[in-house]
């Protein structure tokens, strides 16, 4: 952090994006976790609910941070690269720290994450910071992915859709195989540039994008968190996983295998990643 003494303002290099399509109650929630002087915050809206940006707005000002409203197409992709857009045009800041609206932050840990950063800059700059295994709430209760995938009961999502359930096994075995990580944490302007979420799959635009990045290494220098978990998903009804397992999502997930099977991880598959506890 770095005080400009002419403008009287806080200059940083780290950017928290954080996106909200619904929900002010978490999204104000997630504010309050990356609340630092050490990072710089804007709210991007990307709703198809023309009255969200106006109560967003509300909240935002009693934070004294920015928000600005971008183009909805009803994908998730659609939102996260607004993100990233408003990242890479502001041209300001040297990494971002990428972050649902309806997620947050455990206590302390973005400060943790900025200082990780800290500490990797004078060897080499860490392109993307992952994390193995973040905590997870569904129905209110807390949970890894690992407990919820093992304990859930078939009759949850199954019987919604046997074939995309199915899907999401495939799914989890490839990213077993090919890619360690499930989160991005931090990424580098460099590594920002370097991919685009999918704007026409309804979900599991995150997974593909992690692939196309990853499957360009070793130009993106990899740090993951293996014994630590900063970043806390909430699975809500009517989200990601559940537009994945969804009856009509069939067809969304041709594509995405296409697109999976499609890259090169020949290289990728053989480096070592750096690790960070």
């Amino acid at each position: 952090m770095i005080r400009d003494l002419e403008r009287g303002k806080i200059v940083s290099k780290f950017l928290v994006g954080i996106l909200t399509t619904r929900n002010v109650e978490k999204l104000e929630r997630c504010i309050k976790s990356v609340n630092t002087e050490d990072a710089h915050i804007v709210v991007v809206v990307n709703s198809p609910d023309k009255d969200y940006y106006g109560n967003v707005k509300s909240i935002c000002d009693l934070h004294g941070i920015s928000v600005v409203e971008t183009e909805c197409n009803g994908t998730p992709g659609k939102g996260k690269n607004s993100v990233l857009d408003y990242f890479l045009n502001t041209k300001s800041y040297e990494y971002l720290i990428p972050i649902d609206g309806d997620d947050f932050y455990e206590n302390g840990a973005l400060k943790s994450l900025l200082r990780y950063v800290t500490i990797l800059e004078p060897d080499e700059t860490p392109d993307v910071i992952g994390q193995l295994e973040n905590k997870m709430t569904y129905e209110g209760k807390e949970t890894t992915w690992e407990e919820f995938s093992r304990i859930l009961s078939s009759s949850t999502f199954a019987a919604k859709s046997k074939k995309n359930w199915r899907m999401l096994k495939q799914l989890n075995k490839l990213t077993e195989d090919i890619l360690p990580f499930n989160r991005f944490l931090v990424l580098s302007s460099h590594a920002a540039k370097s991919f685009r979420y999918n704007e026409e799959l309804k979900a599991a635009d995150d997974y593909l994008a992690m692939f196309e990045l990853y499957s360009q290494t070793p130009k993106i220098n990899y740090f993951l968190l293996r014994d630590e978990s900063l970043y806390h998903y909430d699975l809500q009804d009517g989200g990601t996983l559940h537009s994945f397992v969804s009856e009509d999502n069939a067809e969304n997930m041709i594509p995405f295998f296409e697109k999976v099977n499609a890259l090169d991880f020949s290289i990728s598959k053989s480096i070592e990643f750096g690790t960070m506890k």
